[in-house]
């Protein structure tokens, strides 16, 4: 519909330039004519310039009735939305220290059910698991002076799961910075889940990787 009323309006622009160049050729003509125009033309031409003048006074209030038409269907055809001022709300409260810590948990319970899981389904690797879960048990009977002991491991084709008994709860917090740069638990990735005084190691083989679960 806009580009119709600006076509109209172009083209009355044009009518309105073409009558307006009529009766200045008609204005020429009278003036530079060698020959007197006799009474009767020169009657006809008034009568003409004065109807022209009328004509350009007519489509010119037209051009300016079509352009505002075109305002009016501008202005209702505009976004009402980008008008309106952005909402105006409460910032989002701060998660207290209780809060944080729970999602925390989830989150951790959500990855290490995703480990056991993987581990459940996976097959043993023939030779990797076997040769891992014997380098974990020599490394960790490397460091029973230091109050570790291995209780379990369990090594499939992609990670193994370790459970380490510590004689202190603190001493199983330590448990990561023990073990970190030995064998086999220098060779990948690890993930850390710690209950009282055991911790609960997931190894990453070289290669692979962990599941992953989203954080919420």
């Amino acid at each position: 519909m806009q580009r119709g009323v600006v076509i109209g309006i172009a083209g009355l622009a044009l009518l309105v330039a073409f009558i307006a160049w009529r009766l200045g050729q008609s204005q020429k003509t009278r003036l530079t004519s060698a020959n007197p125009v006799p009474t009767s033309e020169s009657g006809a031409s008034a009568r003409e310039v004065a109807e022209l003048r009328n004509q350009i006074s007519t489509l010119r209030a037209q051009v300016r009735s079509q352009g505002a038409v075109l305002a009016t269907q501008a202005n209702a055809t505009a976004d009402p939305a980008a008008e309106q001022p952005p909402p105006s709300g409460p910032a989002p409260t701060p998660k207290t220290a209780e809060e944080l810590r729970a999602i925390e948990v989830d989150y951790s319970n959500r990855v290490v059910a995703a480990l056991d899981a993987e581990l459940a389904t996976e097959s043993r690797d023939p030779t990797w698991s076997s040769q891992t879960e014997r380098q974990i048990g020599s490394t960790l009977d490397g460091l029973a002076s230091q109050g570790l002991r291995l209780d379990s491991s369990q090594c499939s084709t992609s990670l193994c799961k370790v459970i380490v008994k510590a004689e202190t709860a603190a001493n199983a917090l330590r448990v990561p910075t023990m073990i970190r740069s030995l064998p086999p638990f220098n060779a990948g990735g690890m993930f850390f889940e710690y209950h009282d005084k055991q911790t609960f190691v997931f190894l990453e083989r070289s290669g692979h990787s962990f599941p992953r679960v989203a954080v919420d």
